[in-house]
């Protein structure tokens, strides 16, 4: 009997330490966190991360299911924001190898605007404007006291009749290409926002959704 109470003595013991007491665990550990694009399936209904091509029918009054998954073990006395960046750099576009000659995509023929083209909606169907800076555009995504979810926001075509070509657009959960060498550069590479008191960060199986619209 005295064998099994020192055991679970130890066990108690154990399961109060939090991953942040932890001496292996990094300073700040515990206030870094990821999202990733929603899993999609497999032929045989298995979850899987990948980053792919969402393609929509101009004409269609359907949205398209965007799922982000936020990641994190347990709840905080602070919100969380992710930042969903759209993006239309070249540089941008030369990483993702959708620049395929010169001069594409030099034009605005082929880059989908949002407002004109489509519309990112929220979980209750309410559009949702991109906050814009002189680098970057992005859709601002907060999470209550950093808990875990999957938020569903939607992809609404506008049926813009004033371009005839397919119309593109890219949305990252990566504010640069996670393009890496090391485990530092993937650190790195891979973030999507800080603050004083967080990080967030997402994964290269699954940061990426390009959009065609046609």
């Amino acid at each position: 009997m005295k064998r099994y109470i020192s055991l679970l003595i130890i066990i108690l013991a154990i399961a109060s330490c939090g991953k942040d007491d932890s001496p292996r665990s990094p300073k700040g550990y515990g206030n870094i966190y990821y999202s990733l694009f929603d899993y999609e399936y497999d032929d045989l209904g298995n979850p899987v991360m990948t980053n792919s091509t969402l393609n929509l029918d101009k004409s269609s009054a359907e949205p398209v299911d965007l799922g982000i998954k936020f990641m994190s073990g347990k709840e905080r006395d602070f919100d969380v924001e992710v930042r969903l960046y759209l993006r239309s750099e070249k540089w941008f576009l030369e990483k993702v190898r959708a620049i395929r000659h010169t001069g594409m995509f030099s034009t605005p023929d082929s880059l989908a605007v949002p407002g004109l083209d489509f519309l990112i909606l929220d979980e209750d169907m309410n559009a949702i404007s991109p906050v814009r800076s002189d680098t970057v555009a992005y859709y601002s995504l907060v999470f209550p006291k950093a808990r875990k979810e999957t938020r569903r926001l939607y992809i609404q075509s506008l049926n813009n009749q004033d371009y005839a070509c397919p119309r593109y657009a890219w949305l990252s959960l990566a504010l640069t290409h996670p393009g890496y060498e090391t485990e530092e550069e993937l650190k790195k590479n891979t973030l999507n926002h800080i603050t004083p008191d967080y990080e967030v960060r997402t994964t290269t199986k699954s940061w990426l959704r390009s959009i065609i619209i046609k």
